[in-house]
């Protein structure tokens, strides 16, 4: 039982962490009460995505910039909704340098149910999660990183659009126009 040998009040089954790259993907067993769980991490993850591996539901994401509330809501990397109010998703709670919470909805932790959390910190350098406001023009707004992005993964959050995902492996120079779209059975496009 990893989760007796970390921080949190939910146990964890499996537990795979790289602080250098700044990601861990954990395994835990529902229990539909609010919990916390460790991610194992060196600071509060800015992105988590959880799934449901007994059943067919949806996946959901906590994003640190989705709102000035981020705990409060959840996206839906599967589908072309923004984001959506829920409480119950995350308890409300916001991570921190050692767990995330998850409330009492089936997104996250129903009883006796298998769940795979990811979760990703922010690494100077090597990752960058973030938010901008477009401007409606064909050559967009600069969005800083830090370095040269390899994956590249935008939502709209304020309507229903698709996710949009470009890489340095299909488009290996700039312009980088070979998108694919997260959610939906399209073709890849360029744009």
């Amino acid at each position: 039982n990893l989760g007796s040998a970390l921080a949190g009040t939910m146990a964890v089954t499996k537990m795979s962490v790289n602080t250098t790259a700044g990601y861990s993907v954990l395994t835990y067993d529902g229990t539909a009460s609010a919990g916390t769980l460790p991610h194992g991490l060196s600071a509060a993850p800015a992105m988590v995505i959880t799934k449901e591996l007994s059943n067919t539901n949806d996946w959901f994401m906590y994003h640190q910039k989705i709102d000035s509330s981020p705990q409060g809501y959840y996206m839906q990397p599967n589908v072309s909704a923004f984001k959506n109010a829920n409480n119950n998703i995350w308890n409300n709670t916001a991570p921190t340098g050692s767990v995330f919470s998850v409330g009492t909805d089936s997104g996250s932790n129903s009883s006796s149910r298998n769940y795979i959390a990811f979760c990703f910190q922010e690494i100077e350098g090597y990752s960058k999660f973030g938010i901008y406001t477009g401007n409606n023009n064909a050559d967009g707004p600069f969005a800083y990183c830090g370095f040269r992005p390899a994956f590249v993964w935008v939502k709209r959050t304020d309507s229903n659009q698709d996710w949009l995902i470009w890489d340095t492996t299909r488009s290996t120079y700039n312009l980088t126009n070979s998108v694919l779209y997260g959610g939906n059975n399209y073709a890849q496009g360029t744009g």
